[in-house]
Parts: structure tokens; C-alpha cells; sequence
């Protein structure tokens, strides 16, 4: 059994180029995780990180034990899957994989499907020529990402379209979806684990969930209306004022032209929220890495910590670690339509969404009007400005801010 001790001699046996795509993206975390095999403490520390790990040492032990070739010099050819004709192997785990929607699945249980599914894939009995060996190259990926989530019981939910897809195989009738998975794009398909919705377990209160309204009842006396508790966030000072007493979780919406300060507002934003105990994930899109991005960072003055964590896109890091997503900008991100983010949103609902947009010469946010129905506060920067006053606002601020 392969482990951190003997990782790196085992692997070298096996030769890294023999190694799947899937096995090599693994093969670069446990890289990155162990410092080259010189740290193991990320690895022994977080849970999540650990469990996705150990389930590809689990893999490659098995993928070893079949012969793995040992170098390139070998020439014996794993075999191959027919061409033409569906292999039983494949119907069988589409079937089983569609017979998971819409039920709630334990981690076990969503573990061992992805197993028989990898063990199909190295002896051979699939692969991406076959029939319908994409079709299961696309579960396996949603497997893996929902086993990124830290989560015991998960929901599963497999796209409308997508389901429809894999019936038409089981009925051995060819599919007849435009783009395939491009039905939703592919930012929102990977944060949402190629369509697989996680969610965590919850223990639920007398009144079912809290969400922005408090109690989810129908019907509220007078006494349940005074007596409801709210989460509210804690903003102070001019946050206050521009915001008021918001209560999580709510969405954010910050528009504007170019150097408006919009960037720079979700920043600071960002930075208070985190002040304030909260996990950070700023997905900074196309500024990522740039020269730019460096000196808006300092002339927000962002702190940051340990627990606010910036990257490219959003399948970067797992979504559910974290308590405030930052997405700056829709547009940098392929979030134009407002339906996009409801989709992400619903399979994330607990977070706090900041959300940067574009603005127009008119003075209004670029996209659909929908946005507005589906954020709770919206601001507006010009200037160096940003303003409340005459916009939309559930939480009740009414106020203007300088920024810079």
C-alpha cells in the first residue's frame, strides 16, 4: 500500500509519465502539499486535503498491482475497449451514476462508485475511443470534485440536460445535446463539481432554516417576528453606514466603469469581513497575477491572512471552505447572466457573495435586470465614490463613501 513514507519511491517504480492525466493532476497537489516530500504537515493537518490524498495513493496502490508498466521501454498495451460497440462495464456505471440523482449519498457510497469507475478505466475496459467512455471520463471528474468538499452526506443533483444525455446512452440512442456539458459554462460546471451540487448536512432548527428572512414559516405571529434571530455580519463604521446592520447570508453587487474603485471597495470589503472572522476566497479573474493587482492591493491596504485566499478562477480552491466569495469580475469570469450565478449560488447558499460588474456610460450595471432581483445590496462607484443612496439596499444604508 503505497503512503507518504513510500510515495515518492513508488511512483518513481511506476514511472510519472506512465501515469493517467487524472493521476498526474494528483501527482502535482501531493507535490505541492508535501513541499516535495520534504513537509507532510498540510497533509496531516486539513482534513480535506488528507482524505482526497489518500484516496489517489488508494488508486495508484491499485493501478500498481495491476502491472502497471514499469517504464517506457515496456511494451505490453493495457486493454483496449471496443470502438464500436458499448461495453457492459460502461452502461453499468452510467446507470449506477444516474441512479444517484436526486438522492442524498454518503461519502462511502460516492467513493466506491468513483473506485469502480477508475478500476474500469485502468484495466482498460474504458477509455476516451469507446462509445460512451467520455460519458464516463465526464463522471469520474464530477466524482473527484464533489469529493473535494469536506462533506460526510452529499445531495446529489445531476443537471437537467446532462441526466437526459445519459438516458439516451442507456437507451443506446445517440444524444442529441448542442455542446454537450456547454449547456452550463464550464466556470460554473467545475465550482459546482461538473454538476454534482454539495451540500453539508445540516442540524435543523425548530423553524426548518434560516436564511435572509430569518424563520422559513409561512405564517408568523407577532411574537415570532420580535422573537427571530438574525446572523448579522457586524459591519461598523463606514461600512455601516454605506451597507447597514446586513445579516449573512446576502449578496453584494459593486458596479461601475473603470477605475471607479470598485476593485479596490470589494477589496476593503473583503478585508473588513475577514477582520471579522470570516474565511475569504477573492477570485481575482483576469487581474490574477498581474503588476495591477499588486498595487490595488496596496493602495486598499489589504491585510489578508491565513484565511483569505486569492486565485484565478473559482475551482481553484473547494467553494465550501470558505464563509465570502469574491468574484471580481462577473465578466472577467464568464458570470454575465444573472442565471449563472443563481446556479452557483444555490449550491453554495450559505455564503456571503461579493459580486464586481462593469458599468455602462449611462451610469448602470452591465447584464440582465434580474441581477437586481437576486442581490441585496447594490453600490455604485464613480469616482473613487461609492454610493447607496438611490440604489437598491435590503439592509436599509443609505450613505456615500470616499475610497481614494
Amino acid at each position: 500500500m503505497i503512503t507518504p513514507k513510500n510515495y515518492f519511491q513508488e511512483v518513481n517504480k511506476i514511472g510519472i509519465e506512465n501515469l493517467s492525466d487524472t493521476f498526474k493532476k494528483s501527482h502535482e497537489l501531493v507535490n505541492k502539499v508535501s513541499n516535495n516530500g520534504n513537509d507532510w504537515n498540510m497533509y496531516n493537518t486539513n482534513q480535506t486535503i488528507k482524505k482526497n490524498i489518500d484516496l489517489y495513493f488508494e488508486s495508484l496502490s491499485a493501478y500498481q498491482k495491476k502491472d502497471a508498466p514499469m517504464s517506457k521501454k515496456q511494451t505490453t498495451k493495457p486493454k483496449q475497449a471496443n470502438e464500436s460497440k458499448t461495453t457492459p462495464v460502461e452502461t453499468v456505471l452510467i446507470k449506477r451514476y444516474v441512479s444517484f440523482h436526486g438522492k442524498q449519498k454518503t461519502r462511502d457510497q460516492v467513493t466506491n462508485l468513483l473506485k469502480s469507475v477508475q478500476k474500469a478505466i485502468l484495466e482498460g475496459m474504458v477509455n476516451k475511443n469507446s462509445q460512451y467512455g467520455k460519458e464516463v471520463m465526464q463522471i469520474q471528474d464530477s466524482l473527484l470534485g464533489a469529493l473535494k468538499h469536506d462533506n460526510e452526506i452529499f445531495d446529489i443533483k445531476i443537471e437537467k440536460v446532462q441526466l437526459t444525455h445519459y438516458l439516451n446512452c442507456l437507451d443506446n440512442s445517440p444524444t442529441k445535446v448542442k455542446n454537450g456539458l456547454g449547456v452550463i459554462p464550464e466556470m460554473v460546471a467545475a465550482a459546482i463539481s461538473s454538476f454534482v451540487q454539495t451540500h453539508t448536512r445540516r442540524v435543523l432548527t425548530k423553524n426548518k432554516k434560516q436564511d435572509l428572512s430569518g424563520p422559513e414559516t409561512e405564517v408568523m405571529t407577532v411574537a415570532d417576528v420580535k422573537n427571530a434571530n438574525f446572523k448579522e455580519i457586524g459591519f461598523d463604521g463606514d461600512f455601516l453606514k454605506l451597507i447597514g446592520r446586513a445579516c449573512a447570508p446576502t449578496s453584494v453587487f459593486i458596479y461601475g466603469n473603470g477605475g471607479s474603485g470598485k476593485s479596490g471597495l470589494s477589496l476593503k470589503l473583503a478585508d473588513k469581513l475577514h477582520e471579522l472572522n470570516h474565511s475569504v476566497l477573492y477570485v481575482a479573474g483576469e487581474q490574477y497575477g498581474t503588476p495591477a493587482f499588486t498595487e490595488l492591493l496596496k493602495k486598499a491596504n489589504t491585510t489578508g491572512g491565513d484565511n483569505f485566499k486569492i486565485v484565478k478562477s473559482l475551482s481553484a480552491l473547494p467553494i465550501a471552505d470558505f464563509d465570502v466569495i469574491v468574484i471580481d469580475s462577473k465578466e472577467s469570469l464568464n458570470l454575465k447572466e444573472s442565471s449563472k450565478f443563481v446556479a452557483l449560488r444555490n449550491a453554495f447558499p450559505d455564503k456571503i457573495w461579493i459580486i464586481t460588474s462593469q458599468g455602462t456610460k449611462a451610469g448602470d450595471y452591465k447584464g440582465d435586470g434580474q441581477w437586481l432581483n437576486e442581490c441585496e445590496v447594490f453600490i455604485y462607484c464613480e469616482n473613487g465614490k461609492a454610493t447607496t443612496i438611490g440604489e437598491k439596499n435590503r439592509w436599509a444604508g443609505k450613505a456615500e463613501i470616499k475610497l481614494f
